[in-house]
């Protein structure tokens, strides 16, 4: 027994000793692994807890800045959209809530309430409560000066291309004299070998080519509405810019407005609704300003910038207002003429209401002129002329605040239009036909104011009568303006119902010196269109239509 255990015990002893080495040794390195492994693990996570603690208050920082503007500036909590922390401000602008402010300025005594922000003095009556999910303050600086930018590199270019277009058409016209000029030299040539050759056969040629009459000359047709009722006009020199009434075509947005068309470009015109009823009259401000003045049915007198096509200004009056006129002399005044034969004055600085009514008659004022002051003239005193449908007055200006009105001294008749000249400062008359006169009359006269025993009074020297068809329904106008080919005359220009032409007459001659080719629909209004280059044309307005004519 004793040498079977003496035996066995050594074998064990080696088998135990090897193996535990070997056991050992791999469960060190095992155990070694096992450590560098959760040694990298726990580094790993050390690490991103690290990361994560370091991003922590830049995170909270970041959200801290963004959530500054939602907090009260007084107790520094976010504002609410209910309660009594809901979000109101101060007339100054600045932002808190609504219990805080109240508490805050019902805690000073008097008068010595103030903003807390900006020290501004404030009452709890200044409090307004705002309704708003979120308060963001965005920096638009750069785009604010990017458009400004924009606008203005805008209207350089447009007044480059206008520039352009001005240039065209002086160039353009100075290519139309040099053709004549050379068929007129090779007309002369001609006529000086035919001469040499035919003795006195084409001697006169040249006498009649000088003699033949210069005239208006068919240019374009520009449509206006194709529901018709157009009816006045107006032309600013400064802008080159015609304006035209007519009705509005968008049945959402009824009404009536003007069309604007410049002469550099009639195929583009633009539509901008002014009034509810029919618009009466038309007068630009000749200043340069680019102001229309605009009357109309529906009660109102309006200013309106056609530089920004905006209305600056609305007067509401009692009556229709049938005519309206600027003061030339001083702008900041105009004159309206109303349905009951009044002329209100008003007073651009006074936006409320005129400042002065003159009773000039006791039915419509068709027409308004004002007369500036000019003491080498027959009348040479300053004021307003207003023809009603019965009668024609002119309102003595004594001062600004002074206006006397005189009848003119006319024949009796039923008046349609009345223009004044103000280089010849004579006055045109257009009458309807009557009984004793069956013929539509075109008077042109000189004015004077005289003193007589009475009083003063307002004579009227007719210097030319001209007549027209039997036929005048239409209210429409006629126009007395310089001569384009004769200095210091005037020309006469008025429509024929009955034949649908416009007519021509001369104060040079006292004779009709033209009439135009008949139209679709009797003519309406008119107006002279000065174009750069010594080019003149004349507007004829139809219910449809503008059709211009060039004198050449």
């Amino acid at each position: 027994m004793s040498q079977t255990s003496s035996v066995q015990g050594p074998r064990v002893v080696d088998l135990t000793d090897n193996n535990s080495d070997r056991a050992s040794d791999e469960y060190t390195n095992e155990s070694t692994e096992t450590e560098s492994e959760e040694d990298d693990v726990s580094d790993n996570q050390g690490n991103r807890q690290q990361e994560e603690t370091n991003q922590l208050p830049q995170a909270s920082a970041e959200k801290s800045n963004e959530s500054d503007g939602d907090i009260c500036s007084i107790c520094f909590e976010p504002f609410s959209n209910s309660g009594d922390h809901r979000l109101s401000c101060l007339k100054c602008g600045h932002l808190f809530g609504f219990g805080c402010i109240s508490k805050w300025l019902n805690g000073k005594k008097g008068n010595s309430a103030k903003c807390p922000q900006c020290n501004a003095l404030s009452k709890k009556s200044d409090i307004r409560i705002l309704f708003a999910k979120s308060i963001k303050v965005i920096d638009t600086t750069e785009r604010d000066r990017a458009v400004e930018d924009w606008k203005r590199e805008r209207m350089l270019r447009l007044a480059a291309e206008q520039h352009v277009e001005q240039l065209k058409l002086v160039n353009k016209e100075y290519e139309r004299k040099i053709a004549q000029e050379d068929e007129r030299n090779v007309g002369k040539h001609q006529g000086q070998s035919a001469s040499s050759s035919k003795g006195n056969l084409y001697e006169n040629s040249p006498k009649k080519a000088k003699l033949m009459p210069s005239g208006y000359h068919y240019k374009t047709t520009v449509q206006i509405s194709q529901q018709g009722n157009c009816r006045v006009m107006a032309f600013d020199v400064c802008s080159a810019n015609l304006l035209v009434s007519k009705p509005s075509q968008n049945r959402l947005f009824p009404g009536f407005g003007i069309v604007k068309i410049s002469s550099l470009d009639v195929r583009n015109p633009f539509f901008l609704k002014l009034h509810n009823k029919d618009i009466r009259d038309l007068k630009f401000n000749q200043s340069g300003d680019n102001l229309l003045l605009s009357a109309s049915l529906d009660k109102t007198l309006k200013i309106t910038s056609m530089s920004t096509d905006n209305v600056v200004q609305t007067y509401k009056c009692e009556l229709p207002v049938w005519s309206c006129a600027w003061n030339t002399v001083d702008t900041n005044y105009i004159y309206a003429g109303v349905s009951n034969g009044s002329c209100l004055v008003y007073d651009m600085r006074n936006t409320s209401e005129h400042v002065k009514a003159i009773q000039a008659g006791n039915c419509p004022v068709v027409s308004l002129a004002y007369v500036p002051h000019n003491p080498s003239s027959t009348l040479g005193a300053a004021g307003i002329l207003a023809g009603t449908l019965r009668n024609c007055y002119f309102i003595y200006n004594a001062n600004l605040s002074e206006f006397v009105p005189y009848q003119i001294q006319l024949p009796e008749g039923s008046l349609t239009s009345m223009s004044f000249d103000p280089l010849s400062r004579h006055c045109l008359f257009s009458y309807r036909p009557s009984q004793s006169i069956p013929r539509t009359r075109h008077m042109v006269c000189e004015l004077s104011l005289q003193e007589n025993v009475d009083g003063r009074s307002c004579e009227s020297k007719v210097l030319h009568s001209f007549y027209g068809s039997n036929v005048h329904r239409l209210l429409s106008r006629s126009m007395l303006y310089p001569h384009p080919g004769v200095p210091g005359k005037s020309i006469v220009c008025a429509g024929d119902e009955s034949t649908k032409t416009v007519k021509l007459w001369s104060t040079e001659s006292g004779a009709e010196v033209q009439t135009l080719p008949p139209l679709t629909s009797p003519p309406l209004d008119f107006t002279v269109v000065p174009v750069p280059g010594n080019v003149h044309y004349l507007g004829t307005l139809t219910d449809h239509n503008i059709i211009y004519y060039q004198w050449q």
